[in-house]
Parts: structure tokens; C-alpha cells; sequence
């Protein structure tokens, strides 16, 4: 007979699966049952931030519908005027629902990974022994709002470290602090 998951050849005549598959159904089976939460760390939200954070390409805009109304090309203005509020209402609302949608949990033995914008949702549970790294990233204007990207290694990452199979959180409020709770919890549960 042959393992009904993989199709390796059983030793055992009444088996349907073979070691190593049960092994890993084993082992999905113990992670579903964890549901003590650690540790919780959400995406946030605010307008000033969110303006802030889009601030070149609303400029762009803005400068392209003025050059518009120089050369007296009123329709192409009112074009690039339309663009704009487009524009900064899709944003808002991206940015609002990855801030109230985007969180990680960490249970004892995994964390739970949850993103939402206007086209993706993402789900992903990730053991902690998959993990290799975590770590936080800040480019200028998140210092300036105490505030980071929360970036979560796997085994498996791409050199150059992309995120296939990880996990990333945007815009994480106090993100040094965070990464300091999740470097203590996260060193207790590997050791």
C-alpha cells in the first residue's frame, strides 16, 4: 500500500498514512490546540501619519495639477485635482484597515499571523522553532512617530531576506519596546 498524503510505500498493510505524514498531522493537530496568548501586537492608524507616510506622491500630484493650471489647461487640472482625492481616499482606507486588521498573536508554542488591505488576506501559523529571526525596521518618518515594521524570519527566506513564508506588521506604535517583549518571550519559548 501506499501513504494516501504522499504516496510513499507502508510497511504496514492496514496503515493509510505513512510515519512521517502522521508525524506532521501530529504536529498540526498539538499546534491547533494551543490557545494561550503570550503576546499581541496590532498595526496602527492615525491621519497625521498616514499623510505623512504618502507625503512624496501627493506632493507629485499637487505639483503636476498646479503646472496644469500655469499653462492654462483647466481640464487637465480638474483631471489631476480628481486623481488626488482618489488617491488619498484609497490610501486612507488601506491604511485604516491594515491598522485596525493587521495583528500577530503569540501563543505559547506558535503565533498567528493576520494582514487585510483593500485586495489580500493573509492567515499564517508559524511554530516558533521556524523562526529564525525577528526583527524591527524603521525608516525615517516611522522614528519621527515612534513607530516601525515589526519582521518576522522563517527558515526558507530568500537571500536578500525576502518574506516568503514570513510575517510582517506595519506601522507597530512603541516598536523598540516591542521587539524587546517579543526578543524575552520569543528566547524562553526557543530555549
Amino acid at each position: 500500500m501506499k501513504c494516501r498524503i504522499c504516496g510513499a510505500n507502508l510497511t504496514k498493510e492496514n496503515a493509510d498514512i505513512c510515519v512521517e505524514c502522521y508525524k506532521k498531522y501530529q504536529e498540526e493537530e498539538d499546534l491547533k490546540k494551543d490557545n494561550n496568548e503570550v503576546y499581541r501586537v496590532s498595526g496602527s492608524f492615525t491621519v497625521g501619519y498616514s499623510i505623512v507616510k504618502h507625503l512624496e506622491i501627493i506632493l507629485i500630484i499637487i505639483i503636476a495639477m498646479i503646472g496644469c493650471f500655469v499653462i492654462s489647461n483647466i481640464s487637465a487640472g480638474i483631471c489631476g485635482l480628481g486623481f488626488l482625492i482618489i488617491y488619498l481616499v484609497l490610501m486612507f482606507l488601506n491604511d485604516r484597515l491594515k491598522g485596525k486588521n493587521d495583528r500577530i498573536i503569540f501563543y505559547e508554542t506558535k503565533l498567528m499571523y493576520h494582514t487585510k488591505n483593500i485586495l489580500i488576506t493573509d492567515d499564517k501559523t508559524i511554530k516558533y522553532t521556524d523562526i529564525v529571526d525577528i526583527k524591527p525596521y524603521q525608516t525615517f518618518k516611522q522614528k519621527i512617530f515612534g513607530r516601525g515594521d515589526l519582521c518576522i524570519y522563517v527558515k526558507g527566506v530568500l537571500p536578500g531576506g525576502s518574506l516568503i513564508g514570513g510575517a510582517q506588521i506595519k506601522d507597530v506604535k512603541n516598536i523598540v519596546k516591542v521587539c524587546e517583549d517579543i526578543s524575552q518571550i520569543f528566547n524562553l519559548k526557543r530555549e
